[in-house]
């Protein structure tokens, strides 16, 4: 077709990208509740920091996320330069 005046030669028109994902949240009251059943449990052997524990759990989440929604739309831009 043609785009702007100017003739288009192969190539793609579009690219789609369907890949995305949802999480929610690290809910902070459940959050507490799993520290304290493996704090009784004696697992992990150490006294936890609910704040800290709580920052690295929300650090994950943000990190599935742009895994799962930003990183496959930035493969399918770069692809998309080379058609």
């Amino acid at each position: 077709g043609e785009e702007g005046g100017e003739e288009m030669i192969g190539g793609f028109d579009a690219i789609i990208c369907a890949s995305g994902g949802w999480e929610g949240d690290v809910d902070f009251d459940d959050m507490v509740e799993d520290l304290e059943e493996k704090e009784a449990l004696g697992e992990g052997g150490v006294h936890w920091d609910v704040d800290e524990e709580y920052v690295k759990r929300s650090a994950k989440v943000v990190d599935r996320m742009m895994k799962m929604n930003f990183c496959p739309v930035v493969a399918a831009s770069l692809i998309g330069e080379q058609f």
